[in-house]
């Protein structure tokens, strides 16, 4: 039982969806569009929590231009901001444990109307599904990509390489009485999709789909965004490293640089490993398989093997196992390795 969220007022009918919208200052053009686009879904049974990080004034405003009175709209606002790993996490503790199902949506990106329709049959077979969408530059309306080129691979594979994107998920309910709360680790690789991925695979499976069912909009006020390549480029990376140990640590000294790889490779898989293992009967099937390749008792030359087979056979990229591997061999040269 999830009994640290909160129920919705009422209870959802048999059969009702929710989507959590996370928003944060949204630019008026691409919320109205998103919301709309929403709206016109072919499945209506759902209802749209949109949880505004640091206040709902203008939100609710901008929700009212763009819908009207539709009461499957509703805000939640929240003075204190939490970034977007905490406020789509915040909006996930109001779905009621027996909604049908539950979509997460950026607050700038646009939905086919068959979107809903497309992904909800296959919760039929497995707990999350994921798909893909056209990558479109805004305000240019330039494609930058017919498909995000998202791959179903083993769990093994994507916890180190993750192929599941938020805003083009949807999973069932009960995935939330695992996956909530959230691990904790500050790190740009603390991302609520990966995690959501992780958990669905434990609790019925998860899958992605080559379907496009949206469009992924890049814009300069995206969070994370699509990345341009999956190619190593050492120089990018290492300006990579620098913005984000400028943002997590006070200063840019080695042993700072290397806390911050460690996290954002190997730190944060190990986080969602321990989750796991507290919350998940250890015989699940696989999970001792993934504990002993991420967790907090893994071998480096057993994760190698595994991982370079991976990248192999294109199921990882190479800039992923650099990444993961680059901060192994950092964590242990400074001693930040601290379990196991």
């Amino acid at each position: 039982m999830r009994s640290s969220r909160a129920e919705t007022p009422g209870g959802p009918d048999a059969g009702t969806g929710f989507i959590v919208l996370a928003a944060y200052q949204p630019d008026p053009e691409l919320f109205a569009r998103q919301v709309r686009s929403i709206r016109e879904q072919t499945i209506t049974d759902w209802r749209c929590i949109i949880t505004a990080d640091g206040g709902p004034e203008g939100v609710v405003d901008l929700l009212r231009e763009a819908v009207g009175d539709d009461s499957r709209f509703e805000v939640a606002g929240y003075e204190e901001r939490l970034g977007f790993y905490g406020n789509f996490e915040r909006g996930l503790r109001s779905v009621p444990s027996d909604a049908a199902w539950v979509a997460l949506s950026d607050q700038d990106d646009y939905w086919l109307p068959t979107k809903l329709a497309t992904m909800i049959p296959h919760l039929t077979e497995v707990a999350a599904v994921a798909a893909q969408a056209r990558v479109v530059r805004y305000p240019s309306g330039d494609v930058v990509s017919e498909t995000t080129g998202r791959r179903d691979v083993p769990i093994d594979d994507y916890i180190l390489n993750n192929q599941y994107t938020g805003g083009m998920m949807l999973f069932r309910a009960e995935v939330l009485e695992t996956a909530l709360p959230f691990p904790r680790l500050p790190t740009p690789a603390e991302v609520h999709d990966h995690w959501l991925a992780v958990v669905a695979h434990f609790r019925g499976g998860a899958r992605v789909i080559p379907d496009i069912v949206q469009d992924y909009v890049q814009h300069d006020g995206n969070v994370i965004g699509e990345a341009r390549s999956e190619r190593f480029n050492p120089f990018r990376s290492w300006q990579t490293v620098k913005r984000i140990v400028g943002r997590y640590e006070a200063s840019l000294s080695p042993r700072a640089v290397a806390r911050v790889t460690y996290n954002v490779g190997v730190g944060w898989r190990e986080a969602m490993m321990l989750a796991l293992g507290a919350r998940l009967p250890l015989d699940t099937p696989d999970l001792a398989r993934v504990l002993a390749l991420y967790g907090p008792n893994r071998r480096f030359w057993r994760t190698l093997r595994a991982t370079v087979r991976a990248a192999r056979r294109g199921d990882v990229s190479p800039r992923s196992l650099v990444e993961y591997f680059a901060g192994w061999v950092l964590g242990g040269v400074f001693r930040l390795r601290s379990r196991g």
